[in-house]
């Protein structure tokens, strides 16, 4: 699990059943996806199939080339559902963010609100690794 204390604001990440992609039939090859969003005011939570094997593949990727100065444009990642999008943001050498926003649903139609949570170079890399031992195990 994939976890961050963001200045009282907890996140929770989980993925499960991740399988490499293939090129045949990536658009069926779905993990599963706990994530929480939680403080005092704020208590958020999904547990779904929503994010593709490829599209876990494409966001650590990304932040490869994010770390590695590669990434040197504001670069927008959206998903085939709309759970998560992400803004990975380069600002000067080594230093660079990310926002993970969190689109809201509610009695299973989605919102027109979010919630977004920025990482920053230490929490990326956590991600990172998280998602690589996911992709790797």
């Amino acid at each position: 699990m994939f976890e961050l204390d963001l200045e009282g604001t907890r996140f929770e990440f989980e993925l499960e059943n991740y399988k490499k992609s293939t090129k045949e039939n990536w658009d069926v090859e779905w993990c599963v996806v706990t994530a929480r969003v939680y403080s005092d005011v704020l208590k958020y939570s999904l547990h779904s199939s929503c994010l593709l094997c490829c599209e876990v593949e494409l966001l650590y990727q990304k932040l490869v080339e994010l770390e590695n100065g590669e990434i040197v444009d504001t670069t927008e990642i959206e998903n085939i559902e709309p759970d998560f999008e992400y803004l990975l943001c380069h600002v000067a050498s080594g230093v660079y963010y990310m926002e993970w926003k969190f689109n809201l649903w509610n009695e299973g139609c989605l919102t027109a609100n979010s919630v977004t949570i920025t990482l920053n170079e230490e929490d990326i890399k956590k991600l990172r690794e998280y998602l690589y031992n996911i992709i790797n195990q």
